[in-house]
């Protein structure tokens, strides 16, 4: 029995496009050395410190009461 296209299941059919795209590539080994995924990982991990420093900063910032304005008086 043939699909009609009313069967035709688009996520099925690209699915098994990627299937077969990635298992007919030539398995090599990787280029990256473990001290590159080692230095990698390490600055990953200082960038999201430096984004969390960041943030702690804006919320400290909006957890401080404002500060009402000062009214300059002109002395002559």
């Amino acid at each position: 029995m043939s699909e009609s296209k009313k069967d035709f299941d688009f996520t099925r059919w690209l699915s098994d496009g990627f299937d077969g795209v990635l298992g007919s590539r030539p398995r090599v080994s990787s280029p990256v050395t473990d001290e590159f995924r080692e230095h990698t990982r390490t600055a990953f991990r200082e960038m999201l410190l430096a984004y969390r420093s960041l943030v702690d900063a804006v919320i400290e910032k909006t957890e401080k009461p404002e500060e009402e304005p000062t009214t300059r008086i002109k002395i002559d």
